[in-house]
């Protein structure tokens, strides 16, 4: 029979069901192509990112990833920040930076200088993402001396929707200065835009402890931050106050 001839209500619904079978077939393949990717001490980042043939530098594996992907960190001490600014994973397909299981991942700050005069500084830092997930890395050793100085394990700054930080421990980040006005956090959320909080952030299972963060917090939720879940975090051995919900220290302008 000539197509031309069919009654045009049938072609508007044959249209619309290929329309409906593209876009699933579409979706489908994006979830199928969610890739996973692996960061080791012996890694190069001119490798593939396979576990066979894996990166070096979270740097490496942060300029990579897109939605639905995940980077499993093989065992061991890195002694580099794992920074995330402006990443953007979703609900359904979040990016997620995990240790290889049965191994212990460690970020270690040793070798790092805490910069002075620059606020808050994290060894790992959630900046304007959305879902990004965090789960079982050891994040230790930052320390300084150095009042105008404020080392961080985990930072979460900024517009950020649906970030996990999950059966993450943090160690041995000390202000060790004298000075009243010195600070070191542990786990710091700053909702610093007024226009777009931290939405839907979840704090799970992590342990935080031996800390000493001069007047500031083991562990804090400060400024535009909403709908968010702190649950069985154990926090302990730490030299001030342990959990915070704060406001009213004009992390963001007052519009009244």
């Amino acid at each position: 029979m000539n197509s031309s001839k069919y009654p045009s209500d049938i072609k508007k619904i044959t249209s619309s069901l290929f329309a409906s079978w593209f876009l699933f077939v579409l979706s489908l393949s994006m979830r199928v192509g969610a890739a996973e990717y692996y960061v080791s001490t012996t890694g190069n980042d001119a490798a593939a990112g396979t576990v066979g043939a894996p990166w070096a530098s979270f740097s490496k594996a942060v300029s990579v990833v897109v939605a639905g992907d995940t980077v499993t960190i093989r065992g061991g001490s890195y002694g580099e920040k794992l920074l995330f600014n402006g990443l953007t994973g979703t609900a359904l397909s979040p990016i997620i930076f995990r240790n290889f299981t049965g191994e212990t991942v460690e970020i270690n700050g040793g070798s790092l200088t805490v910069p002075a005069g620059s606020g808050r500084d994290g060894l790992v830092v959630i900046q304007n993402s959305n879902y990004v997930t965090l789960k079982g890395i050891k994040v230790k050793n930052y320390k300084t001396s150095n009042r105008s100085a404020v080392p961080v394990g985990i930072q979460i700054e900024g517009a950020c929707e649906g970030v996990t930080v999950s059966g993450c421990t943090v160690t041995e980040i000390w202000q060790n200065s004298t000075n009243q006005n010195a600070n070191g956090f542990g786990i710091s959320i700053y909702g610093t835009s007024l226009t777009a909080p931290i939405n839907g952030l979840i704090l799970e299972g992590n342990t935080v402890h031996n800390l000493r963060t001069g007047q500031s917090e083991s562990v804090a939720l400060n400024g535009n931050v909403t709908n968010f879940k702190v649950i069985k975090n154990h926090v302990y051995d730490c030299n001030n106050i342990g959990i915070d919900f704060i406001g009213y220290e004009d992390t963001v302008s007052d519009p009244y």
